[in-house]
């Protein structure tokens, strides 16, 4: 199998905390000043602070402080963010690390844990996963199956299949990962990345922690998993599905899910190359048309007036990159440039 598995969502209480600042310092081990305050919140918490697709949740209903706590919740982005920006390097990988952590401390509990496998090497089909689903040619004591085929009704590259409803404490969700994250215009739009979520809440949650916890191998418990919530199954006379043969596909699917390993700092940009980016796709028509209607003083100035106005914030972010990889590169990159240029001006 070409990819690995990921941790994909993290979502976690610490009760008997009422400070979200503590947390975020001393538990996560990032830099507060990262994080936005703001005057709403999720879960019955009434307030939240927020950074790339992390959030922390506080200040619940009077009289349920202590026992609601302080709520951490990680998106899939977040999840990334928090690897690239964490001091915690205990125990190895930052995320491996925060889950022993979550895992051995009393009075804090994981609600939600989705798990990503991605099938980069055309194992699993989305229409015949959609056929299977649609005709009962499944094995699982999960019932509630929703098909979505495609984004207009007839394009099947959008085809979502979930086994599981939404509510429930664990639900699998198959998707074209490529067709979410790049558009028509980028070739890898195309390429094949049908993308396998488990979302876990409450009980399995928690056991999901304690079992990676207790395994250095995440291929195998992810596995395992599938293997006791889910099959695909090849339908003939016997009424008893149980005795039915497993598709082969699935069988090849689930065999190489157990040979993966668990990828946790993916190539992603850090917010400020995000702000870069930016600035060049958006702004940069305008500056160019300031320095050519005033000159590049007027430029420098603006600059000036930018950094005297710079949030707590903006300085945190702008110390956590130069503290990053993505700051040595980005220098190694500009160095070169540099480098290249004064030999082009040399040659003049």
């Amino acid at each position: 199998m070409k990819s690995a598995a990921t941790i994909d969502w993290l979502t976690f209480t610490l009760k008997m905390v009422v400070d979200p600042v503590a947390v975020i310092k001393d538990f996560l081990a990032l830099d507060p000043d990262l994080f936005q305050s703001q005057d709403f919140g999720k879960f019955g918490y009434r307030k939240s602070m927020y950074f790339a697709g992390i959030f922390v949740y506080f200040d619940p209903a009077e009289g349920r402080k202590m026992e609601m706590g302080v709520c951490v919740s990680m998106t899939g982005v977040g999840c990334r963010t928090y690897e690239q920006h964490t001091r915690l390097t205990a125990a190895g990988t930052p995320l491996r690390a925060l889950i022993e952590k979550i895992h051995i401390t009393d009075m804090v509990h994981c609600t939600r844990l989705d798990l990503a496998l991605d099938d980069k090497d055309k194992l699993l089909d989305l229409d015949r996963i959609a056929d299977c689903a649609e005709s009962g040619c499944v094995n699982s004591r999960i019932r509630k199956r929703t098909i979505y085929r495609g984004y207009d009704g007839s394009d099947h590259s959008g085809t979502t299949i979930y086994i599981g409803a939404p509510s429930s404490d664990f639900r699998i969700r198959f998707y074209d990962k490529a067709k979410e994250k790049y558009k028509p215009d980028d070739e890898r739009y195309y390429w094949h990345w049908v993308r396998l979520e488990m979302v876990m809440r409450g009980k399995n949650a928690d056991g999901c922690v304690a079992a990676i916890c207790n395994s250095d191998d995440l291929g195998l418990l992810a596995s395992a998993i599938l293997n006791d919530k889910l099959a695909f199954i090849e339908r003939d006379s016997d009424s008893n599905i149980s005795r039915c043969q497993i598709c082969r596909w699935w069988l090849d699917f689930v065999d190489a899910v157990a040979a993966v390993k668990l990828v946790e700092k993916e190539d992603v940009p850090h917010k400020l190359e995000r702000s870069i980016d930016w600035i060049r796709n958006q702004v940069a028509p305008s500056l160019s048309l300031i320095a050519d209607a005033r000159g590049f003083f007027l430029i420098r100035e603006i600059l000036a007036l930018g950094a005297d106005k710079r949030t707590r914030q903006q300085q945190a972010l702008l110390d956590d990159y130069r503290n990053s990889y993505h700051f040595v590169q980005s220098m190694d990159k500009s160095n070169c440039i540099i480098k290249h240029w004064s030999r082009k001006r040399l040659v003049i």
